[in-house]
């Protein structure tokens, strides 16, 4: 491998209520190993995004060992923690207050689980779904940078290493590199070699430096191989480990760059037709159409009944209900689930149900969209049509995916 460095990103997340069994089984394959990993090796540096609603877990769950190993490595300055938002939604779509309340629940969680150790600069926007908007809050609320994908580039970085600030904003950004990222997605990288002709095809070590930024669950979890492969490229690797605040302080140039809307599983052909977040809002899916329809209908409701008895109880629900998980599983593309949509569709109208104050008109409403929505999803998965929109979709992208360890065909 090169000489190079590299600012590794993991990004740790599990739904909230998620089943105890699956999370002790992510928790047994990926997190002790991949801190392990860490622990084995003191000059590996990342940075760590730890959800909210995952810290939330794991430690309602016991899994304290996990807690303990994330704290001690950021206090000795091996992982940098990075901001989000505790529930994992789609922020683009949500509006400035409830931004503002899914930063202000996850520094909350965070700070009380970790202490002073959790102490982000950077911030991890969920699914990197960037917007203008979000990024704003994002600065006002006190952080210094963001991790995108390269598809939000409306122009190529500049040819000598610059750090990048995005015009209007403010903001520091690194971008990832896709390839190299996605590489740990890959039946193809069987070893350090293979990860080196990657970034030999795919990176240009003296002009930026190496960003690979994926889901932690990658690593032993979703491709059980990883552990020791990932152990083998650390080991043979030129690399200097920086986290991702050390990668920006290295640069000695300034440049503002224009950026657009995109996420990290974004399409060029999605972006350029102004649908950047297809996989959680594609106006063409009725299914997504009448999720958000329903999604923001709850909302408006619980905000205008802060003198429920049961506000606050329907509130923290509501956070909850506010993940992406929904809106991905009822994509086709390829992800779908038609259990996992009609179950958290049943939870949201829960929301409204546990309102003693709400009008009979609003609860109505809300269970009409609830019937629209488990009919079309019936509908989807009896006649094929799910099926279908996942053949094309994977048809079309040779990008490999892996779900607990399984390849998605």
């Amino acid at each position: 491998m090169p000489k190079l460095t590299w600012a590794p990103f993991f990004h740790l997340y599990q739904p909230p209520h998620w089943d105890a069994v699956m999370i002790e089984k992510i928790a047994r394959e990926s997190y002790r190993p991949l801190l392990q990993l860490l622990k084995d090796h003191p000059t590996v540096k990342c940075s760590v995004n730890v959800t909210g609603s995952l810290t939330e877990q794991l430690f309602h769950l016991g899994m304290v060992d996990i807690l303990h190993d994330l704290r001690t490595l950021a206090s000795l300055g091996q992982i940098e923690f990075l901001g989000t938002a505790m529930y994992h939604p789609i922020l683009a779509k949500l509006p400035d207050h409830e931004i503002v309340r899914q930063i202000e629940l996850n520094v909350h969680m965070n700070r009380r689980v970790f202490g002073k150790a959790y102490d982000p600069r950077g911030f991890w926007i969920p699914e990197l779904c960037y917007s203008t908007r979000v990024a704003t809050i994002i600065r006002d609320f006190g952080f210094h940078w963001i991790v995108l994908d390269p598809i939000c580039l409306t122009a190529p970085l500049p040819s000598t290493p610059t750090r990048a600030m995005i015009t209007g904003v403010g903001l520091d950004v690194l971008f990832r590199n896709r390839a190299a990222s996605d590489a740990f997605f890959s039946p193809a990288m069987k070893g350090a070699k293979d990860f080196s002709d990657i970034l030999a095809a795919n990176h240009d070590a003296a002009r930026y430096p190496l960003v690979t930024a994926m889901d932690g669950e990658n690593i032993g979890h979703h491709r059980p191989e990883l552990v020791a492969i990932f152990r083998e490229i650390l080991e043979t690797s030129n690399a200097t480990f920086v986290t991702g605040s050390e990668c920006i302080r290295a640069f000695q140039r300034v440049e503002e760059i224009d950026v657009r809307a995109g996420s990290w599983a974004s399409r060029p052909e999605h972006v350029d037709r102004g649908v950047p977040y297809i996989l959680w809002d594609d106006p063409e899916n009725p299914i997504h159409v009448r999720q958000w329809k329903l999604l923001h209908f709850v909302e408006t409701t619980v905000e205008t009944l802060h003198d429920d008895p049961q506000y606050e109880k329907s509130r923290t629900a509501l956070d909850e209900c506010m993940m992406s998980d929904q809106f991905w599983w009822a994509s086709a593309k390829p992800w779908w689930s038609a259990d996992v949509v009609k179950t958290l569709t049943r939870r949201l109208v829960a929301v409204i149900e546990n309102l003693s104050t709400a009008a009979p008109v609003i609860s109505r409403t809300a269970h009409t969209l609830e019937s629209e929505i488990y009919t079309l999803v019936g509908t989807w998965d009896t006649n094929g049509k799910a099926a279908s929109i996942r053949s094309r979709y994977l048809s079309t992208d040779s990008t490999p995916r892996f779900m607990s360890g399984h390849a998605i065909h």
